[in-house]
């Protein structure tokens, strides 16, 4: 199996590194990135080679969603920044992804 990744944060990395050691990792960011196990390509059409791709990008959220306090569930509450997940989401749709997605990503439940 060849694996696609996407988003190489403080997060994405060393997960795909992890993964690479034990099977190929094709990682794209935006950024350039030093790898030690995965392969880096910086042409999203790349991953198109891979057999399921993994999405880790960020997905800021105000400070009271963090988990650290409780939540006030009766207040309507502002949902997780997905502005960077769509953009990939669209990325992969343009270049014709032809095969599974798994958003690792933090979104709020029914968000897919």
């Amino acid at each position: 199996m060849y694996v696609g990744w996407v988003g190489l944060g403080k997060c994405g990395k060393p997960i795909a590194e992890a993964i690479a050691e034990k099977l190929p990792v094709l990682a794209y960011d935006i950024l350039p990135k030093d790898l030690q196990y995965a392969k880096f390509t910086d042409n999203p059409a790349d991953l198109n080679s891979t057999d399921i791709c993994f999405i880790l990008v960020q997905t800021p959220n105000k400070t009271e969603l963090g988990g650290a306090h409780p939540i006030d569930l009766s207040q309507e509450l502002e949902d997780f920044d997905y502005t960077a997940l769509c953009g990939v989401l669209e990325t992969l749709d343009q270049i014709s992804y032809p095969n599974a997605v798994v958003i690792s990503s933090t979104v709020s439940p029914g968000t897919t």
